[in-house]
């Protein structure tokens, strides 16, 4: 089962150990590219897990035009380099 935010939820304060809090970021995040994920959620088992890193979180279906903006969003982006 995923736990959806409703629009009046995504721009709530949420504190950093928050999982719906990443799910709100991810939404506040697509929506300053115009861009919506209806099906974006989280794995309703991961609600009180205290690390949100570890929690899954569901992006769902998305058109193939919303698919190619996220594309290009994410390659105008700066590559974070990862270590390990």
């Amino acid at each position: 089962m995923i736990t959806y935010l409703r629009s009046d939820e995504i721009d709530l304060s949420y504190d950093d150990d928050e999982p719906l809090g990443l799910v709100a970021e991810m939404s506040k995040a697509l929506r300053r590219h115009g861009l919506v994920l209806p099906s974006l959620g989280l794995e309703s088992t991961y609600v009180d897990n205290p690390d949100p890193d570890s929690c899954l979180v569901q992006l769902g279906g998305a058109r193939g035009d919303i698919v190619r903006r996220i594309v290009e969003a994410l390659n105008a982006a700066p590559v974070r380099q990862t270590t390990g």
